[in-house]
């Protein structure tokens, strides 16, 4: 699973397997949902991320060992 922010356009993008995208619902104006050929949930995406979501914290609750890799601006992750 792969988190990304994009703050350009303010986007949070939550990908939860590499599966090809077989159909989009754009669930809200901000809120879209990928699926794959099984109905699986492949991605969300969250446009105007910053105001509706806090981007200033993420955690791992319950995630059997988690790897965790800071990429970008914010490299100091100081609580887990």
């Amino acid at each position: 699973m792969k988190v990304q922010y994009f703050s350009d356009t303010d986007t949070l993008y939550i990908s939860l397997s590499d599966a090809k995208i077989a159909n989009t619902d754009m669930i809200t104006d901000n809120l879209i949902i990928d699926f794959d050929v099984e109905e699986r949930v492949v991605s969300i995406t969250i446009e105007q991320a910053s105001g509706t979501t806090d981007l200033a914290k993420l955690e791992a609750i319950n995630v059997a060992t988690p790897t965790l890799i800071a990429v970008g601006e914010r490299e100091k992750i100081s609580e887990l």
